[in-house]
């Protein structure tokens, strides 16, 4: 367990070493370096950091165990909810990279394409989360939109799939956070239901994972995550009705997949309606 300086401390490393391994300065405003020094070796002692520091300054190189416990901590907080925010987030950061320097530049007929395709990748994904209005003005500024554009008339629509992502991350969030063993109390039976969440966990996680070296392309694998989600969600409802309803769009979508996939899936499907 980490205190609040740690993790602090933590978190800052793994934000300044996303693309290489290297030793990061630490020093926040309030915090003597004899504390920051000292939170730093409690780090190096619990395997989270490689000490770097000194005297004169404090530093660390961030191990992978680093990353791992806040990786731990989310899965933790968010149990069969964290795979959809992890997918979000990363839909978030591929848009971001889309958005080139110079926002007057006119968009080649590639940048237009990725920046579509990955839009229209968003609003399929998250169809059933976004209003029919949000689905339909999307479609139709991008349908719209003509040759040789202005790279900056593509951002207000990358903009606007960010903030509606961000919107469905912070919904899911607090959906996390309401019950059906995500987010735990103390009490007498605490351990109890955290053992059985992580299980629920690790199985959902483990079927997409277990997916993902099948041979799908990135659309079908979007596609197979949002219904695989949807199913979970309605799961955790506890509504059988509707349950099976989600589950007979996920065998639906089966029907032209390889039977790799489908052995894949299947066990993870029947034992959730089994229960």
């Amino acid at each position: 367990m980490l205190n609040s300086l740690e993790e602090r401390i933590l978190q800052y490393i793994i934000s300044q070493n996303q693309n290489s391994n290297r030793s990061v300065a630490v020093r926040f405003d309030g915090v003597s370096l004899e504390d920051t020094i000292e939170s730093i070796k409690s780090l190096t002692n619990k395997g989270l950091v490689r000490n770097c520091s000194s005297l004169i300054g404090a530093s660390a190189m961030l191990l992978p165990s680093g990353k791992y416990y806040f990786e731990q901590k989310e899965k933790t907080m968010y149990g069969v909810y964290y795979d959809k925010i992890k997918l979000i987030e990363s839909y978030i950061e591929q848009l971001q990279a889309l958005k080139l320097k110079d926002s007057n530049s006119v968009a080649t007929q590639e940048e237009s394409y990725r920046i579509e395709h990955l839009i229209r990748e968003v609003i399929t994904a998250f169809n059933d989360e976004l209003s029919k209005e949000t689905v339909q003005s999307f479609n139709v500024s991008l349908g719209f939109m003509p040759d040789n554009v202005c790279i900056s008339s593509y951002y207000n629509e990358i903009d606007r799939a960010i903030a509606c992502l961000k919107k469905i991350a912070a919904d899911t969030k607090i959906a996390a956070t309401k019950g059906d063993g995500i987010q735990f109390n103390i009490s007498q039976n605490q351990s109890q239901i955290q053992s059985q969440s992580q299980s629920i966990e690790i199985t959902f996680s483990q079927v997409l994972s277990d997916v993902q070296n099948k041979g799908l392309s990135a659309e079908d694998m979007v596609e197979l995550t949002k219904l695989l989600t949807e199913f979970e969600n309605e799961r955790q409802s506890k509504k059988k009705p509707s349950l099976w309803d989600k589950a007979k769009n996920v065998l639906k979508y089966l029907c032209d997949k390889s039977i790799e996939i489908g052995i894949a899936v299947l066990p993870y499907i029947v034992g959730a309606l089994n229960k």
